[in-house]
């Protein structure tokens, strides 16, 4: 795991999981010279970089050390979760859609926007991409909508795991937020892990 606080949670609950450079330090001790390191990321943040930077730090220990990229690259990646998110997740006449993504520091924080971008351009109108922690935020959010007829919302996790983000701030704070405008909220409690498509694009193909 990248994330030493996720790895201290899960210790606490006596679950023990290796970090990135105890990952690599395991290969190695199991003889293996080339190594593939692909991130489960959605973005090339904060959490790639820290991957980047181990893999720097045991370059030297293998023949061969390469990183795949995020869930979300470019342009064509965000076409293809647009469609996807769309087919996936029903949104009859009436209904508004927002997919929730975490947010982070950095020009990687962009994607969110791009992703908007591209979903209404594909005349997906009525779907919508916020953040928790960066922009467009929950503020945003409600400033596309407000002005359409649609009185239902439907909020997606744009999120790999539904986890506390989804418990403590998806289900809670947005949710209430839209409910006191007047909107019927549904909440999906589940995350982008769980689906098959992207299971397949994130394991890379060598």
């Amino acid at each position: 795991y990248s994330s030493q606080m996720v790895i201290d949670m899960l210790k606490r609950q006596g679950i023990e999981k290796m970090n990135p450079i105890e990952a690599l330090q395991k290969c190695k001790s199991d003889g293996y010279k080339r190594v593939v390191i692909q991130s489960s990321n959605i973005l090339d943040g904060v959490m790639t970089d820290l991957i980047e930077k181990d893999a720097r730090e045991m370059k030297g220990q293998f023949d061969t050390i390469m990183i795949g990229k995020p869930l979300l690259w470019n342009v064509e990646d965000c076409r293809w979760i647009a469609d996807l998110l769309v087919s996936h997740i029903a949104a009859p006449k009436g209904t508004e859609v927002i997919l929730v993504g975490h947010g982070t520091v950095g020009p990687a924080d962009a994607m969110y926007t791009m992703l908007d971008y591209v979903l209404h351009d594909k005349g997906y109108n009525n779907y919508h991409v916020a953040t928790i922690e960066g922009y467009p935020n929950l503020d945003n959010a409600i400033k596309n909508i407000k002005n359409e007829p649609a009185r239902k919302v439907i909020l997606y996790p744009l999120l790999m795991i539904a986890g506390n983000h989804v418990t403590k701030d998806i289900s809670g704070r947005w949710k209430h937020s839209l409910e006191n405008l007047g909107y019927q909220v549904e909440v999906r409690n589940e995350g982008l892990a769980g689906l098959p498509e992207v299971q397949n694009r994130i394991i890379p193909q060598i």
